[in-house]
């Protein structure tokens, strides 16, 4: 089961209830009886649901057309940018949709005379002839006087751009019909595009009683105005948007129930005997539900947590793979910190080595490391999960707290803090013999401590990744930034190595 991210298309499929929002939304453009044009702008972040709140307005335009006369109703285009790429493409494609929209209207006064006209308009911008089919049509006694020639160029009608334009909002103001131009996902294109459709709506495409509507991240817009005049693109944005809103943000209990019916699906895959309620309402609600913001992030997870599961659901226990996926969706720094300290996580070493105060000073630093590679989620947050998924860091964090922990039932309940079943978690990740450069980093920085030192090179040599190590020690990309004194430290207890074997 995966989901395509597609937003939604009716108000059958809203479940965040921004129906009514888009309802106002619509009403604001319908409702608009000055002559000249209007800007209307949606802003909202990546994954914040704009192209839904567009579709439901869309919706509720259609529908207020039901009760409105045929020769009052809106002409809506919607119009995609991203479809398009380069200057004249995209003003020329604009114009091409337009011009298109227009023509298919039964209803529109003067048709002919103001596609005419429009085709004209662009010819002069793009450069490009007016479509055969579009060029205006000569009587006998016009082709003998002009000797045949058309008007292929705005040019050749010898008229003014300025002039053409004015003809052509004359008669759009004299139309009961509004047009209503929809730009969505303004976010994705270009900087320089970006400048394009602004000049369109602001310069190019300004006509009377027509209406655009806007959809972008704001921040977004702004630093690309920014990166191509320089300073100003707030001001700038500002200047172009006569009437703008956020996109209203999700409750939590709405985000919630929309999680809970996708997470659902996956669930009802799991054997009764494993899933463990209590478990997962402790893991979800003390900490998980903060790492979703959005209907995308959920989709995200949704599409990660279906792929994985389905191939190690009979070796994994499915509240801990459910815990951990999200760590890999939203903090990935995270989860290569966690794959790559097995003897952090786990008991791995603990019947080996005694856990000291030293000892539990070092590990706690490694595990604040690799907490800190990720400022997405706060913290506090990260580690309220990790506490859960691996009791060993509560002899960390907690070293006061009592608490029951059993590595024979961590190990029947296929618990990822189990030693013996830690890297079945990561099979779909973990490259064979594999060692990351950030490991590399980590394990060097030990050197100067043999027994911290020894420690690591053991679980390496558990995990046959040794000869990688030693292949990585041999490499002047991974060897240059580590320390003079670590490397000596390194040879020394190398030497001490083959002399025992």
């Amino acid at each position: 089961m995966f989901d395509a991210d597609r937003p939604v298309k009716s108000q059958r499929q809203d479940r965040l209830n921004r129906a009514v929002f888009a309802k106002y939304l619509a009403r604001c453009m319908l409702d608009h009886k000055d002559p000249e044009s209007m800007v209307v702008g949606l802003y909202g972040g990546w994954g914040s649901g704009k192209t839904s709140l567009i579709n439901l307005t869309v919706e509720e335009l259609n529908f207020a057309a039901t009760n409105i006369l045929d020769d009052e109703k809106p002409i809506i285009l919607n119009f995609s940018p991203w479809s398009y790429s380069g200057q004249n493409q995209l003003i020329y494609s604009f114009f091409r949709r337009l011009s298109s929209a227009l023509r298919s209207e039964p209803n529109l006064k003067n048709a002919n005379r103001i596609i005419h006209l429009l085709e004209l308009y662009v010819s002069f911008f793009t450069h490009k002839p007016v479509p055969k089919s579009l060029r205006t049509k000569r009587s006998f006694w016009e082709k003998i006087t002009l000797q045949g020639r058309e008007e292929v160029y705005a040019w050749e009608s010898g008229r003014d751009l300025t002039l053409i334009k004015a003809e052509l909002n004359q008669l759009l103001r004299e139309q009961k019909r509004k047009i209503i131009i929809i730009i969505d996902n303004i976010s994705r294109l270009y900087p320089d595009e970006i400048m394009q459709i602004f000049q369109i709506v602001k310069s190019m495409g300004d006509y009377a009683n027509t209406v655009y509507l806007l959809s972008f991240d704001k921040e977004y817009v702004i630093h690309a105005v920014n990166k191509v005049h320089g300073v100003g693109g707030e001001e700038y944005v500002e200047k172009i948007v006569q009437l703008p809103f956020d996109v209203p943000p999700i409750s939590q209990q709405d985000l919630e129930a929309v999680f809970s019916d996708r997470v659902s699906e996956i669930v009802a895959t799991v054997p009764d005997e494993t899933w463990n309620v209590e478990y997962w309402a402790e893991i979800y609600h003390g900490s998980l539900k903060s790492y979703f913001q959005t209907c995308r992030d959920i989709t995200r997870y949704v599409n990660t947590l279906s792929f994985g599961y389905s191939r190690l659901r009979d070796v994994v226990n499915p509240v801990d793979f459910f815990a951990l996926t999200a760590i890999e969706v939203f903090t990935p720094e995270v989860y290569g910190g966690i794959r790559e300290n097995k003897d952090l996580f786990t008991d791995l070493l603990d019947d080996v080595y005694q856990l000291t105060d030293e000892q539990i000073t070092k590990d706690k630093a490694r595990c604040e490391e690799i907490l800190s590679r990720s400022k997405q989620i706060p913290k506090e947050t990260q580690l309220e999960l990790l506490l859960h998924l691996f009791p060993r860091l509560r002899h960390l964090y907690q070293p006061g707290l009592q608490f029951y922990h059993s590595d024979a039932k961590a190990r029947k309940l296929r618990r990822i803090c189990s030693p013996d079943l830690f890297d079945a978690y990561f099979r779909l990740s973990l490259q064979p013999g594999n060692v990351l450069e950030s490991e590399f980093d980590t394990i060097m920085s030990l050197a100067t401590d043999m027994a911290t030192f020894d420690q690591a090179l053991t679980r390496l040599n558990q995990d046959e990744r040794a000869l990688a190590f030693l292949s990585m020690l041999d490499n002047a990309k991974f060897i240059k930034h580590v320390p003079l004194l670590n490397i000596y430290s390194t040879v020394g207890w190398f030497r001490r190595w083959s002399w025992f074997v």
